[in-house]
């Protein structure tokens, strides 16, 4: 199947699109057209000669519905495919949260998809490989601060629950009640993954029916106000498949 057909252009992502075909055109659609992406689609068959001839940047895998077969096929994609693999999704109930998140992709967006946070969350994803793939030569997400930094250093974050402000480096950051309650869940045990189920039912404790979005949008505003640049967070992790987790 041909992509958009127009050559690249400089800082344009190639985008390969492949999965159930039920509500794939809510994910092509806003993308074609779009300056930053060359957009592909192929076909579960075709995939691994697709993408050993375009190397995209990325996969977008549409899934409508998770079962153990999409996850074994996932699991044997990613080890293949060194590239982020996203998966959309259906906007999810809290009961459906644990099998849609136990999908073993890099992120997950939800339909219809949005150009703009796609290119945001795909620009994060590759900023990370880049420090990962940079080992000892420079500071990977979360790793403990350089020599000559370390000691003296004071906290970049201090969370003053008797005040409720976070305080980033020195300065004063006011968080919404939601926000601070996330935060603090978080940073309540240092290093821990905290399960996507976790999170929703310590903010949303009377809500039952609460979408895995509803929780990344919390998580992508709280980064807005906290990381000292939130497309690369040193601090909220994304752990793909678990959950989130905080590094001091």
């Amino acid at each position: 199947m041909s992509g958009c057909g127009a050559a690249a252009q400089a800082g344009q992502l190639r985008v390969l699109v492949t999965g159930d075909d039920i509500g794939l055109a809510s994910i092509i659609d806003p993308l074609f057209g779009s300056e930053h992406f060359e957009v592909y689609l192929a076909r579960a068959d075709g995939l691994g000669e697709r993408i050993a001839r375009l190397l995209p940047h990325a996969l977008l895998v549409n899934i409508v519905e998770p079962a153990p077969a999409k996850a074994l096929w996932l699991q044997k994609l990613r080890a293949d495919f060194r590239a982020p693999v996203v998966c959309v999704l259906p906007h999810a109930t809290t009961d459906e949260v644990e099998d849609f998140a136990a999908l073993p992709a890099d992120d997950y967006l939800f339909a219809p998809v949005s150009p703009n946070e796609l290119q945001s969350r795909l620009r994060l994803l590759l900023c990370r490989e880049r420090l990962a793939n940079a080992g000892r030569g420079g500071e990977a997400e979360g790793s403990a601060p350089g020599p000559g930094r370390s000691g003296q250093q004071r906290p970049r974050i201090r969370i003053s629950e008797r005040e409720r402000i976070v305080y980033c480096c020195g300065e004063a950051v006011r968080l919404t009640p939601k926000q601070l309650s996330l935060l603090l869940l978080l940073a309540s045990d240092p290093g821990r993954v905290f399960t996507h189920q976790e999170i929703i039912a310590s903010l949303w404790p009377a809500r039952r029916r609460v979408r895995l979005a509803d929780l990344q949008q919390h998580v992508y505003v709280l980064r807005s106000k906290i990381e000292p640049d939130p497309a690369c967070p040193r601090h909220i992790l994304n752990v793909p498949g678990y959950g989130y987790r905080f590094v001091e």
